[in-house]
């Protein structure tokens, strides 16, 4: 059996099928599930009605304050300018939505340009593994910075093996400054982007050391740029004494998360498998592979080294949306160290068979079972519209939260009225309805919020309740 091969007619039209998969993954159903908590903050924090000095403040304002060990500022700043500017064309929770998944479908076709132009021919494979992976699929449709932080990681990536690539050319200075750009964006979006500042620093040190000596004040600027943008983050960040992350247990290190990279237990066990398998087999040929190469090497050892040794001397800080972007380079070394296999059989054999359980995962979770592990927000609406037929009002004492349900369109639709604890006082209803989602402690009843606001507040009491996946309704009740 020969390694699979087509001509460049075939290849095009096959790209574009897989393309339409890819597609097709990323948009259907992606505003299926409400949003989690976090997703509410940032949604909140991209209004685009906000000046940008009100978004700069209220994106390190998440830990001052507080008193909540969880509740941090997410060292996420660039990437809200970015959507707060394409929500400015439609403010609503599905645009919101609509920006992920186009960025996710960017970091499908990055993928692709990187993998061909600089590691191997033989994109196809990668294609299909890219398009069918559940956990970028997912974090694609998820109103977060985790699938921008890809994106912008990979962009990264790109112009710094363009820079490499045209050194000693009229070029050079133009991708130089291309590349320190989008280092600093990069590093700018989440702090995790350091791991591929510093990966750049060694591999040019180690592999073009004239290179590094010549641009030395280029590896210098760039933390002290960041240090002056981003300052009073970092402070909120060193002052944290605990992250809402858990401590790796001894079984992460028969497994290193893959099963959350490739959409089960068992999945991942069969991808991290063969993985090491095309590592230890090719390891005699390390020396003698490109510079690109040696980079993916350095960048996954680094992205797992670095947090996990700080997680043992200090606080918990891997968590796997913190390093979305090792999935593509995971997948451009397994597609790349198949072609030192000598057997054609074992090779194509290899790459189906991950294609199929990556597709098989995908097609399952999402349109099959259909999994909605968000809070419940829509169904428990529908139920507080089929319980009465009188004017139905709904509080809750959250911000973010209010700012999102005034802004689904399809909850307008529902004929309800929501609005803020502080409004509650001048109803003149027998009965309202206080929403709140998990995290349940940072919603507090109206009428205690009115308190500690220091409003008189009208006696009042519960008389029934709702409950869904995440999602607490209280029929509340005036007392004359």
């Amino acid at each position: 059996m020969k390694k699979i091969n087509f001509n460049k007619n075939k290849q095009f039209y096959l790209f574009l099928i897989i393309t339409v998969c890819a597609i097709f993954f990323r948009y259907y159903n992606y505003n299926l599930q409400d949003f989690w908590w976090d997703e509410l903050m940032e949604f909140s924090t991209t209004n685009p009605e906000l000046t940008f000095k009100e978004t700069f403040l209220r994106a390190h304002s998440l830990t001052p304050g507080t008193k909540l060990s969880y509740d941090y500022a997410t060292n996420a700043n660039f990437y809200f300018y970015i959507y707060k500017f394409f929500l400015g064309f439609s403010y609503t929770p599905g645009t919101a939505r609509l920006i992920t998944a186009s960025i996710g479908l960017l970091v499908f076709f990055i993928s692709i340009i990187i993998f061909k132009q600089f590691i191997g021919e033989n994109y196809i494979p990668l294609s299909l593994l890219l398009a069918s992976n559940y956990y970028l699929i997912i974090q694609s449709q998820e109103y977060k910075y985790n699938i921008f932080f890809c994106l912008i990681c990979l962009l990264s990536i790109y112009s710094f093996f363009l820079w490499i690539k045209k050194t000693n050319t009229k070029k050079e200075k133009t991708l130089k400054i291309f590349s320190f750009i989008f280092l600093l964006l990069t590093v700018w979006t989440h702090i995790f982007g350091f791991l591929l500042y510093l990966t750049q620093l060694i591999v040019v040190f180690f592999k073009k050391r004239d290179l590094f000596f010549r641009n030395i004040q280029y590896f210098i600027f760039l933390p002290l740029i960041y240090l002056l943008i981003n300052f009073q983050q970092l402070k909120n960040f060193f002052s944290i004494k605990e992250f809402p992350v858990p401590q790796k247990s001894f079984e992460f290190f028969f497994d290193y998360d893959f099963k959350y990279f490739f959409g089960s237990i068992i999945s991942g066990k069969i991808f991290l498998v063969v993985f090491v398998f095309l590592i230890i087999y090719s390891i005699k040929k390390f020396k003698d592979m490109k510079f690109e190469i040696i980079f993916l090497y350095i960048l996954f050892f680094l992205t797992y080294f670095l947090p996990l040794t700080y997680s043992l001397i200090s606080k918990p800080i891997f968590q796997t949306r913190y390093v979305i972007y090792i999935i593509p380079i995971i997948l451009f070394l397994i597609v790349f160290l198949t072609d030192f296999l000598k057997s054609n059989l074992m090779r194509n054999g290899i790459l189906v068979f991950l294609i199929l359980i990556s597709f098989s995962n995908s097609f399952y979770s999402l349109y099959i079972l259909k999994k909605n592990d968000k809070p419940h927000v829509t169904k428990i609406l529908s139920e507080i519209k089929n319980y009465d037929n009188n004017e139905i009002i709904i509080a809750t004492s959250n911000e973010y939260f209010l700012n999102f349900l005034n802004n689904k369109k399809k909850f307008s639709k529902l004929g309800i009225k929501f609005v803020s604890c502080e409004k509650t006082n001048l109803l003149n209803v027998k009965f309202y309805w206080e929403l709140s989602v998990w995290h349940y402690d940072r919603f507090v009843d109206c009428h205690k919020k009115l308190k500690e606001l220091g409003i008189d507040s009208r006696e009042r009491k519960v008389i029934d309740t709702l409950k869904e996946r995440y999602t607490y309704a209280r029929l509340v009740s005036f007392i004359d």
